[in-house]
């Protein structure tokens, strides 16, 4: 029975790996490219790793899966809290599986804390740490330190000042990405699987980190690029003859080149109201005094050595609040951004102000139009999405009124400082050079794919690659997936025996949840990464 591989490398593209790819530095990908197909994938708006890795995973939009980011906002006073497995609307292709008794092996996939019961195995990647409960079945945390040889670590946190020092930050890099390939590797050859889904997240950190530099910048170091290449390499030795293989990415990269302050704009316009600037003082106290905790404790180990002192630190970062509600007054602004993440803005109109949704829509449309004159007039180029437009949202799911960005994505969004200036020319952070892009890729190869080379353009989208997979294994689709199976990527014989249909049922039943980490533990992984 054929199987299907997929592996994710976060944040690829070909504006980086093309070149590599053409002068030998990935002999593998070129192999796959060759003997099979590649495409540009369009990612999802924003091109943010939360939303793009569930709807791959979903074959549902982010309007519908209700996720736009790693946090949402939650109540009427739109309190930010991280999002985990048990907060996306929809069920992923592996829980489709399940339900039809179909086995997957679910590795360092984003989003997926705490992990739960499947017909396989489940490791969380992006949002977890070490000490968690990352796994399922627990004991498989036990054997993925075995096969490391010590800590299975998850994440480079790129964007702590250690790594000012990109020689070290290149080196831990480098390291974390040849384990998590070695025993991922070995993973898939003791495991039974007719799904396996390994993502490796080391090339986004590359990327936000060394997009520009003194050297050239992230496309200019065949090194690392070689060590991706042999990363693939080692996990193809766990594919046979049967496996078709996807290589995909949940969304491109750039320059950062700029930053950009949205609620002071919203502040500016007459919409958003300033207030409990003290309180904003003391959340940035709280989380000084527990980010030298923290950094003690990976330097000499102290949360072993002082536990009560850890512990203190721990409590009073997690009195710290998720978002801006230090510096906005919620109940007199008529509009806002609660605190997303940078890679985009999302601006909330007040539902207690505005509690109909016709009325929040007119206002969103005033809101674009003046950002878009506004910007206009200074030759910044932002772009507005209004997803009302597309009509109401799923029951329980809050979706912002308005998803910002500016000239292709390559500008951050401030939303905690109403008193700098609005718009400036510069990067987000010695540590933060690149941003995220529409163009991630698609490359695919093995059994059932078609051999039409080299096709670098753009056409298929993250939304289109769970039926895709779902198809590649004789199995319908659910008829609530929104995307589309890519035949034109699949071999022409394999399409005329294996018409694509559609099956009236779920996406297969929500899995039972027990609690996961804190929401302070995720808000710490996402500092870390630089995305709050």
């Amino acid at each position: 029975m054929t199987r299907v591989l997929v592996i994710g490398l976060d944040g690829a593209t070909f504006d980086v790996m093309g070149a590599r790819m053409d002068d030998g530095t990935m002999p593998t990908l070129s192999a796959l490219e060759r003997r099979g197909t590649s495409a540009t994938l369009e990612s999802t708006v924003p091109p943010a790793t939360g939303p793009s890795w569930l709807t791959m995973a979903t074959g549902l939009r982010p309007e519908t899966t209700g996720v736009f980011d790693f946090v949402t906002p939650t109540g009427e006073d739109m309190r930010l809290r991280p999002i985990g497995s048990r907060d996306y609307a929809g069920r992923a292709v592996w829980d489709v599986l399940t339900a039809r008794d179909r086995r997957s092996v679910v590795l360092n996939f984003p989003m997926l804390l705490p992990p739960y019961p499947l017909n396989g195995a489940m490791t969380a990647g992006v949002g977890a740490t070490p000490d968690d409960d990352y796994t399922y079945p627990p004991e498989m945390r036990a054997r993925l330190n075995e096969l490391a040889g010590g800590r299975y670590d998850l994440v480079v946190p790129y964007h702590d000042a250690e790594y000012d020092d990109a020689v070290r930050f290149k080196r831990e890099t480098e390291s974390v990405l040849d384990v998590q390939a070695r025993v991922a590797s070995a993973v898939l050859r003791e495991q039974e699987w007719d799904l396996a889904w390994v993502v490796l997240a080391a090339t986004d950190w590359y990327q936000h980190r060394l997009w520009s530099g003194t050297d050239g910048g992230a496309a200019a170091d065949p090194a690392f690029w070689s060590r991706v290449d042999d990363a693939v390499a080692r996990l193809l030795d766990a594919a046979d003859d049967d496996t078709s293989v996807l290589i995909v990415s949940d969304h491109g990269f750039g320059a950062n080149t700029a930053v950009f302050r949205l609620n002071a704009w919203l502040m500016e316009q007459g919409l958003l109201v300033p207030g409990g600037q003290s309180d904003a003082v003391a959340d940035r106290a709280r989380r000084a005094a527990w980010s030298a905790v923290r950094g003690a404790a990976r330097v000499i180990g102290v949360h072993k050595v002082a536990p009560r002192l850890y512990d203190r630190g721990r409590r009073r970062r997690g009195e710290s609040v998720l978002g801006v509600r230090g510096t906005v007054d919620f109940e007199r602004s008529a509009a806002f951004d609660p605190g997303h993440t940078i890679p985009f803005g999302g601006i909330y109109v007040n539902r207690m102000l505005r509690p109909d949704p016709g009325a929040r829509l007119d206002l969103a449309r005033d809101i674009r139009e003046r950002l878009l004159g506004w910007g206009a007039e200074r030759g910044i180029a932002f772009e507005a999405v209004l997803p009302g437009e597309k009509g109401p949202s799923p029951d329980g799911v809050v979706l912002p009124d308005l998803l910002v960005s500016a000239n292709d994505w390559s500008c951050v969004m401030l939303k905690d400082e109403l008193d700098a200036p609005l718009w400036e020319e510069r990067t987000f952070s010695p540590r933060h050079s690149g941003s995220h892009r529409m163009n991630g890729v698609l490359l695919a190869a093995g059994a059932r794919i078609g051999t039409s080379g080299r096709g670098r353009g753009g056409g298929p989208s993250v939304v289109d690659v769970a039926p895709t997979i779902l198809h590649l294994l004789d199995e319908g689709l659910p008829e609530s997936m929104e995307g589309r199976v890519l035949t034109e990527i699949l071999d022409p014989d394999f399409l005329l025996s294996h018409a694509v249909r559609s099956v009236a049922e779920g996406q297969g039943a929500a899995p039972d949840l027990e609690d996961g980490p804190d929401d302070e533990a995720i808000r710490k992984r996402l500092e870390d990464l630089g995305y709050l």
